[in-house]
């Protein structure tokens, strides 16, 4: 039986990877000539909006991402997969797997004599993460 975690390592890390991905394409959308990083309100849209795709795509195969007057007049609408979303935070996965390999390491067992894997927080229920621990 053993406890570990990652204080730094959370949804927010999760989130903020869908935020830069939408944060890039909507100045490529713009041709880059409207910084966005100067609109606190269309930040906190932005990122608010991202974390509910987090969410959806924990549960879904995709999600899109809608916000009307982003910047001035300009509309924002991009869909991402969770294929998308997996292959971006992959690193991500690869630490919450090393957490758990350190923890099974400390308590001297082998992944052999686990039956049950508790994990807490929101970002637990991503499937790949799932598929990862259940490997």
């Amino acid at each position: 039986l053993n406890i570990t975690g990652n204080t730094m390592l959370g949804g927010e890390d999760f989130s903020s990877r869908i935020f830069r991905h939408c944060l890039a394409r909507f100045e490529r959308q713009m041709n880059f000539s409207v910084d966005l990083r100067k609109d606190c309100r269309a930040i906190r849209r932005l990122l608010k909006a991202c974390e509910r795709a987090k969410r959806i795509l924990s549960s879904e195969n995709q999600a899109t991402i809608m916000l009307e007057n982003l910047a001035g007049s300009e509309n924002f609408e991009t869909t991402i997969t969770r294929e998308i979303f997996e292959d971006m935070c992959l690193d991500l996965f690869k630490k919450c797997i090393d957490l758990i390999e350190t923890a099974i390491s400390d308590a001297d067992m082998n992944p052999s004599q686990i039956n049950e894997i508790v994990l807490m927080g929101g970002s637990s229920r991503i499937p790949l993460l799932r598929s990862m621990i259940g490997n």
